[in-house]
């Protein structure tokens, strides 16, 4: 199978890190990146490309017609979580299973763009900017 790249995936982990950085503490601590993301991620519609002219122009797409909706969506996103954590700490739930994904599931290209953008220290990393070796 040729390789496949669902584009609104970066556009999401961007803007969640960006509103994630500008909550308050308090409401940071309830929060984990991973949750927002796919939070949000299961409330658009997935945009999955095998070209790079294909990435382009959903690239520019999601800039010029889907920005103020990802906003939102993130931003709802972010609300539901704490809410919710609110709630099963009042409630005294247990908490949820913490039990991380195996790395076997985890060795997507998002994911990896992610972990370089943290060992980099460059919030919003994208992989035009990462240099490429032959």
């Amino acid at each position: 199978m040729e390789s496949v790249v669902n584009v609104i995936e970066s556009a999401v982990i961007q803007e969640a890190t960006k509103q994630l950085a500008a909550l308050p503490d308090s409401d940071r601590r309830l929060v984990s990146l991973s949750d927002v993301v796919t939070y949000s991620l299961n409330r658009v519609p997935p945009m999955y490309v095998t070209s790079l002219t294909g990435w382009q122009h959903l690239q520019k797409r999601i800039q010029e017609e889907m920005g103020c909706s990802l906003e939102n969506v993130v931003y709802w996103s972010i609300r539901n979580i704490i809410t919710n954590e609110r709630n099963r700490t009042r409630n005294s739930e247990p908490s949820r299973d913490l039990t991380p994904l195996p790395e076997t599931v985890l060795a997507k290209p998002a994911r990896a763009l992610h972990k370089l953008s943290q060992i980099l220290e460059e919030k919003y990393l994208e992989w035009s900017q990462v240099p490429t070796f032959t």
